[in-house]
């Protein structure tokens, strides 16, 4: 069967998609890292605090 041309453009569209993910995959890991730098500079710093009520359900809804 013949395709129309007006598919061919889809085709060029979703090529492009994967590059693009592959940029967001990227910035999301970068966010990741600065996020743990973070974390981790407030956890050497003593300014970290843990929400013990948020620990406490989660560690209950793991245990049922």
């Amino acid at each position: 069967m013949i395709r129309s041309v007006g598919n061919q453009s889809n085709i060029y569209q979703n090529n492009n998609n994967g590059s693009s993910k592959a940029k967001n995959a990227q910035a999301t890991s970068e966010q990741k890292t600065d996020r743990l730098q973070e974390l981790k500079a407030s956890i050497e710093n003593g300014e970290y605090k843990v929400d013990l009520d948020k620990l406490a359900q989660k560690m209950a809804k793991d245990l049922s």
